[in-house]
Order: structure tokens, then sequence, then C-alpha cells
């Protein structure tokens, strides 16, 4: 098998897989049902939908923030495929292909572990109330790029708009656009560089990798591009120890903490990080972001309590 043959096998395993939660929620719904669901046209839930910012640079990650809201008088029911029913469109109204991919994985489970078990059926949500919020990155799901393998999930510069598919819902519109400066141009063809050649000799071991984004993060500290490459970088160092040593781990988790605690990456840090042999301004600025980052993420118990954890340790 060639290169191109293992490109096509890999591109077709990622897609299906992407798939299967999409047929394990159309079997759910087949087999549990609830009294008092009616049909979605008769449902008061609205999908709710917020953005960070409405501008982004052509592969800089969109993260979209989720959830459903009872807007009527009675109590409805919800069924889990509710909870990420949504679309994207250009602005000439076309659809975009749905790309799921298992690259720069990100927070994508607001509910209950229980929640994915085949016996969960439908939910009840009181008038007024909301379901918890969800974050994910758009582009692990659309895009429409070129044929090449790494930014297949990027989106040409343009309007687009997220709306649901089934329920009523806001529209959330955001633009894309080059990248301008300099730097941010340098830092987008890195990532690029990566992705079209990521079974390249280049590329061929973790450790290479880890080299490549180490570099990028010294070029380009503040770039809105480096969140991306720190987060394959923490992303390495947490599946193969070996890769890096124990300062440069620290460096890299402490480096997302205290510049970019709202990306939505920055939770990978958070397993990371060592909060012993820290210097008092050290710890200031650590303390700091992880507050930022811990506002961001109250639907993910498990995370919420590592970043308790860790300021409760350095407030000692």
């Amino acid at each position: 098998m060639n290169q191109s043959d293992t490109h096509r096998v890999l591109r077709w395993f990622y897609r299906a897989m992407a798939v299967v939660p999409a047929l394990l929620s159309i079997s759910c719904a087949a087999t549990n049902t609830s009294q008092g669901v009616g049909p979605l046209s008769g449902r008061q839930l609205r999908e709710r939908f917020r953005t960070d910012k409405k501008e982004y640079l052509v592969a800089e990650p969109i993260f979209v923030t989720q959830w459903l809201e009872n807007t009527g008088s009675q109590t409805e029911y919800y069924h889990r495929k509710d909870l990420w029913d949504f679309a994207l469109f250009d602005e000439h109204g076309t659809r975009m292909e749905f790309r799921g991919t298992i690259f720069e994985p990100e927070l994508i489970r607001p509910y209950p572990k229980s929640d994915y078990a085949p016996i969960v059926g439908f939910k009840p949500l009181n008038p007024g109330e909301s379901t918890p919020k969800g974050t994910i990155n758009l582009l692990n799901y659309y895009g429409n790029g070129g044929a090449k393998h790494g930014l297949d999930f990027y989106l040409r510069p343009g309007s687009y708009y997220i709306v649901a598919t089934r329920l009523l819902s806001d529209t959330a519109k955001i633009d894309v656009v080059e990248p301008t400066t300099p730097e941010d141009k340098a830092a987008m063809q890195l990532l690029v560089d990566e992705a079209d050649n990521f079974f390249g000799p280049q590329f061929g071991t973790p450790q290479l990798r880890f080299e490549y984004f180490s570099d990028f993060v010294d070029k380009y500290p503040n770039s809105v591009y480096t969140p991306c490459a720190l987060s394959r970088i923490l992303f390495m160092t947490d599946v193969d120890t070996t890769v890096s040593d124990y300062a440069k781990n620290q460096y890299y988790a402490r480096y997302m903490i205290t510049h970019f605690p709202q990306s939505g990456f920055a939770y990978r840090a958070l397993f990371a990080l060592d909060p012993a042999n820290m210097n008092p301004q050290e710890r200031s600025g650590i303390m700091q972001g992880l507050r930022i980052l811990r506002s961001k993420l109250e639907p993910y118990e498990d995370l919420r309590k590592r970043a308790d954890e860790l300021i409760g340790k350095l407030e000692k």
C-alpha cells in the first residue's frame, strides 16, 4: 500500500468513526421513548449558540458553545441527539460538508457520562431551564479545504452561519478572513506544512512533531495559532512522556495557563501542570490564569475539580 492509499484509508476510517455517534443516537431514539414527547415542531425548545468572537483567521480554532433552552410554559423532553443539532452554511446558503475528525479533541462532553449509555432516552427540561453548556471546536467537524490531509477542516475566507437543523435556534454568524500580519501568515503556514506533510519524514515520530511545535511556540509566542501548537505539544507529552523532559513539559503547561487561559485548548494543561517549585511571581500568574480557565469549566466536573485542586495547592 503506497502513501496515497494509506491516506485514503485513514481518511475513510476517521469519517466512519465520526458517523458512529450519530448512528448510536438514531438507534437510541428508536428504542427509547417518553410520554409527553411531541413532534419537534410542537416543542418549545430553542438551541442557543455562542462564539467567543465574530471574526476568525483562516485555520484559527472556532470554539462554539451550545445549549438547549425551554422557552415554553410546560415541561419539554429532549434526547441526547438534540444536543448537537446544528449545521454550518456559507454566505451563499451552501451547507458545509460534515468532516468529523479525531484531531485536536476539545470539550465535547457537557453531559453526564451516563447520558451516553444505550439505555438513555429522553430527559425533562422545565420551563425557563437550560441544559448545561458544552463547547466544540467547529473546525473539527466542518470545513471546505482541499484534498490534502490535515487542513481539510479549515474554512475559506467568507461569512458562515451556524443554525439548528431540526429545532428553533439562534443564528450565529462568523466571518473568516485571511491573516494580514507577517507573523500570523508565517504561523499559519507552519500549521499548513505540518498538516500537508503529516506522514512525511519530517513528522515521522512524536519527537520530531514535538520539536516542530516547540520551535513554533518559540518563533510565534503570541499568535492566534499558538494555542494550536501548545495543544499539540501537551497532547503528545500526555500520550508519550518520553518525547520531552519534565522542565519542558512544565514550561508549556504554564505558558498555556498564563497566556491563553481563554482558549478552548487550555484545559489540556490542567493535568500536566505541577504546582510545586514555583516562585511567588509564577504562582500569582498561574492562579490568575487558572481562575479564568475555571470559569469556563462549569459543566465539566472533573476538569473543574482539577482546577480547584491546583488553585488550592498554589494558595498554601
